[in-house]
């Protein structure tokens, strides 16, 4: 599984030299989106440009990437502003920064885990004089390549506490809600409920709880579609599994689906969390079947 984002900065030409131009300094750094972390708990990992010449041709990663000890996460990202250099101030002097590759990682088991030193080839535009034979000098630019490494990364991987009854797995910070789509609904026929457990963090389907032990006598469950979805916003993993449930009433009447619970385990509070869904109401209703009609005469 992978999820690597490379980021291509907008070449800026500068049309101009300037005099007095002061020392260019460029460097890059990479961090986790978390300091404690634990096994299971998906993690961004993100790289950082920081530089006093905006003036970025490419930037090109050159390392393998190998992350001994975690799973690399291929999900979809969404745009959070990665790849665009923002003014700020570092030491008293104007500077640019922006991130210039992030990537989901989920480590696989407690300890010591290092992230190795990334290479990356970044083209740095300056102003050059060029010697025409026929123009003279003409103001350009050129572009260098510069090779700059990261500084390896040291995390360390906490175990899971003791896990609490009905935990499955999720990781994060979830709700769980459950609804009935409108309509009239039948004994005897097929109804839809759907239930979604969303929020950040990793699920899978594995985590969803068995919706048979909460049905209430009377309701029986045909069948279950699960869909899911995953996207990366910034440092954060947004899960969403829905699970589509055909239910059967068997009789007429009126049926209570209890709340249905889910256990995580929250890295921020660092301990295990239930939620619930609410309760919902299914009103069956009984079909009319015309009697047979009453034969008024044969021939």
């Amino acid at each position: 599984m992978r999820n690597a984002k490379y980021l291509l900065l907008p070449i800026i030409l500068v049309c101009c030299l300037t005099a007095g131009e002061a020392k260019e300094t460029v460097s890059v750094e990479a961090s986790l989106s978390s300091e404690r972390i634990y096994e299971g708990e998906p993690v961004a990992l993100s790289v950082s440009i920081t530089t006093t010449n905006p003036d970025i041709a490419y930037i090109e990663l050159m390392s393998r990437e190998d992350f001994q000890g975690f799973t690399i996460l291929n999900v979809p990202t969404a745009d959070a502003g990665d790849g665009h250099l923002t003014r700020i101030q570092k030491n008293g002097e104007k500077a640019y920064t922006a991130v210039i590759y992030r990537i989901m990682l989920m480590p696989n088991a407690p300890g010591t885990l290092t992230i190795p030193s990334l290479e990356f080839n970044i083209g740095l535009s300056r102003p050059a004089v060029i010697d025409h034979p026929f123009f003279g000098h003409i103001r350009s630019t050129t572009v260098e390549d510069a090779v700059l490494r990261t500084k390896p990364v040291k995390a360390k991987c906490n175990r899971l506490p003791r896990p609490a009854d009905g935990y499955s797995g999720a990781i994060g910070n979830f709700t769980i809600e459950g609804s009935v789509p409108p309509g009239k609904i039948y004994a005897d026929s097929p109804a839809l409920v759907i239930f979604r457990i969303s929020g950040t963090g990793y699920i899978d389907s594995s985590s969803f709880p068995d919706i048979r032990k909460h049905l209430p006598k009377g309701i029986v469950l045909r069948t279950e579609e699960e869909s899911s979805d995953f996207i990366c916003v910034g440092e954060e993993l947004q899960s969403t599994i829905e699970l589509e449930c055909t239910l059967v009433a068997e009789e007429p009447g009126e049926y209570v689906v209890p709340p249905i619970p889910f256990t995580f385990f929250d890295p921020v509070a660092e301990s295990y969390r239930t939620v619930s869904s609410k309760q919902l109401t299914i009103n069956a209703e009984g079909i009319d079947i015309p009697s047979k009609p009453k034969v008024l005469h044969s021939i």
